[in-house]
């Protein structure tokens, strides 16, 4: 049990390393984009399905506070 649980944090981490080499630029746009939105007092619509409706509606409380 220990050595499946270690594999999969490995892989977790693997994959969030090879995100943040390869698409920092593009998630700093993003970021970027959305913070000018919301400062020029337009609207920003996120959505999901499922778990990721609820990551929606997490983002969204974050962004306004």
């Amino acid at each position: 049990m220990d050595s499946r649980i270690r594999r999969e944090l490995q892989e977790s981490a693997d994959v969030k390393l090879a995100l943040a080499s390869r698409e920092t630029g593009a998630i700093a746009k993003a970021a970027g984009m959305l913070t000018e939105a919301l400062g020029a007092g337009r609207k920003v619509l996120l959505f999901g399905n499922g778990g990721r409706a609820a990551d929606a509606k997490h983002l969204a409380a974050e962004m306004v506070g």
